[in-house]
This record gives C-alpha cells, sequence and structure tokens, in this order.
C-alpha cells in the first residue's frame, strides 16, 4: 500500500469570476494527451503569455468528469484573488490499497 503523509495536503477555496476563467475541453485537447503530459505544454504556455484569462478549467486526466483549475500568477488580476477558505485534506487511504484496486 502506498503510503501519504498525512495532513500534507490542503483544500483551498477561492473566489474569482466566471468571466476570467477560460475552458478547455477534453474535445479541444491532442488524442494521447492523457498519458503525455508534455503535450499540454504549448497550450498552457500560450495561455500564461496572453494573460487573457485569469484561470484555465483544463479536463482531470486522472479523474474522468472532472476538472483542474490552473491560476496564471502573470494575470494582471492575480493579486485580487481571494482565498476563502483553506481546509486539510487527505485521501481515503482505500484508493491505494492494492487488495481493492484488483
Amino acid at each position: 500500500m502506498l503510503t501519504l503523509k498525512q495532513n500534507a495536503y490542503s483544500v483551498v477555496t477561492i473566489e474569482i469570476p466566471n468571466s476570467s476563467i477560460k475552458s478547455l475541453a477534453a474535445n479541444e485537447l491532442p488524442p494521447d494527451w492523457k498519458e503525455q503530459a508534455g503535450i499540454l505544454f504549448d497550450i498552457t504556455d500560450a495561455w500564461i503569455r496572453e494573460e487573457a484569462y485569469l484561470v484555465m478549467q483544463v479536463p482531470s486526466a486522472v479523474i474522468s468528469g472532472e476538472f483542474n483549475y490552473l491560476l496564471n500568477p502573470a494575470h494582471p488580476l492575480f493579486d485580487s484573488v481571494m482565498v476563502q477558505s483553506v481546509e486539510p485534506f487527505s485521501f481515503d487511504r482505500r484508493a491505494f490499497d492494492k487488495k481493492l484496486l484488483g
């Protein structure tokens, strides 16, 4: 079983305007994007340089139907991001138990 350090992760809730979010759908990505993380470099690099959006919503490579949100530190509104809460997060150990994973 994989051992994870307790209290090493946090969930951070932030407040941002919806107009500052660029959504990137899975069908806009190359077919093998989940297997090759480096393939997304050009897309995210261009997004950062454009500074048009504060946040990019991207599909999760790990959990189908979920999304990750990337913050653009080069965006002029980055300093206006408001942290609402920071809460400790722990993974359910069963998610890493090889006996349960088959």
